[in-house]
């Protein structure tokens, strides 16, 4: 996997509360805080150009189990999502998780494709189809962030889902990596040009002028834009999230959704609502999931439509039908909390318990910066070196070395 800057050096201190170790090149294996490789690499006989794709010959689906702690995550099913690189590769059905090769000597259960800082878990490549039919031990990191052979974790295979809703949600996939919602730094990088003036939040007009520049430049095709879905979607995501007027970062990976699927749902539901009130009745709500590939038995579609019709009136209006097919296709949108808001909260957290309390943390909110804040701190940093003694200096490096470990 590829290597972050920082894989290596970690600014934040050790914690009971650590983020999601990153990986390190270092031998190709995760790196604990002894700075020792977690395993000796074993050479694999086989290359990459001789194992089989597409879920492995016989194109199973993978289930892990017996995984405890701050990663349980992982104990999910994993369905096969074709190839990467040379090797086959699963996606969970539930989670944000995936197995995947690294092309070189390992199997890897991460939270992206190919994301070296978010490894959950890896295991030694024996040359074997899948990470199934491997006979070693899954690694893993433990709560003290050293890696550790896990002999209770089992990956084992089992059946495709019969599921219609997994098979569609996987013919998307591309798609939805495409216009940026599948992958947590393109969201990331979208919410930041979205909240320009960094208060946390944003309104519809923002959201429309946002979506309609991406449009505009084709980076997101025009379907998308429909300024009827796109309201819709935004008034559904805050009805979900029980704010009145603003969708917060923490929504923002659900209002991505809803924009995906109101604006793909939003012909197809013109088209089966024959009678023109904006409902659907269970007649047409058969028809919208036969033109999605969605194809259920009679007394299925019953059940299904009886779910979203809460009310009992025998109709569903089209934000509810929207928001029950992006549900079925993803149950578990991202909270938007990124590895640097992991580091930031595992400091502050470190502030607190070493005495200085709340009022230690109250300067470091997030917020735009301006050629004066650094004016400023510029003097106070040349204040700081030209006192006698080193004494500032000393005193600075105190307050930076706050576990007192003398490594920052």
């Amino acid at each position: 996997p590829r290597r972050s800057p920082l894989s290596s050096r970690r600014i934040a201190p050790p914690s009971a509360h650590a983020p999601t170790p990153t990986m390190s090149q270092r031998g190709g294996y995760p790196v604990g805080r002894s700075g020792r490789p977690a395993a000796q690499r074993r050479p694999v006989s086989r290359g990459p150009a001789m194992r089989s794709t597409g879920g492995g010959a016989s194109g199973k689906a993978l289930v892990i189990r017996g995984c405890t702690g701050k990663y349980a995550i992982i104990n999910c099913a994993y369905e096969p999502r074709g190839s990467h690189g040379s090797f086959p590769c699963w996606v969970s059905r539930t989670n944000p998780c995936c197995i995947f090769h690294t092309g070189k000597s390992r199997w890897v259960v991460g939270k992206e494709l190919d994301d070296g800082g978010k490894c959950y878990a890896f295991m030694q490549d024996d040359g074997s189809e899948n990470p199934a039919l491997s006979s070693g031990n899954w690694v893993i990191c433990n709560e003290r962030g050293d890696w550790a052979d896990d002999p209770a974790i089992k990956c084992m295979e089992t059946s495709v889902s019969n599921d219609p809703f997994v098979r569609v949600r996987y013919t998307l996939d591309d798609e939805m990596l495409k216009v940026g919602i599948s992958s947590d730094a393109k969201r990331d990088q979208m919410w930041h040009n979205l909240d320009r003036n960094g208060d946390g939040n944003c309104d519809l007009a923002e959201v429309e002028a946002f979506v309609g520049q991406l449009c505009k430049t084709g980076v997101w095709p025009l379907w998308l834009g429909n300024e009827t879905a796109l309201e819709r979607a935004y008034r559904k995501t805050l009805e979900e999230s029980g704010d009145d007027d603003k969708v917060e970062k923490e929504d923002f990976h659900a209002l991505l959704l809803n924009i995906f699927w109101f604006g793909k749902l939003h012909d197809i539901f013109d088209e089966i609502d024959v009678g023109n009130d904006d409902t659907l009745d269970m007649h047409e709500f058969h028809q919208g999931l036969d033109k999605l590939g969605i194809k259920l038995a009679p007394s299925a579609i019953e059940q299904e439509f009886q779910s979203i019709d809460a009310d009992g009136s025998g109709e569903v209006d089209f934000g509810e039908f929207c928001l029950y097919i992006r549900k079925r296709m993803e149950p578990n949108p991202s909270d938007g909390t990124t590895e640097a808001d992991n580091l930031k909260s595992a400091a502050q957290e470190l502030l607190r318990q070493s005495g200085a309390g709340d009022a230690a943390t109250t300067g470091s909110m997030v917020r735009k910066k301006n050629f004066v804040d650094f004016d400023n701190l510029e003097k106070k940093i040349k204040d700081v070196c030209a006192e006698g003694g080193n004494k500032g200096l000393k005193k600075m490096w105190k307050q930076l070395d706050f576990n007192g470990n003398n490594i920052v």
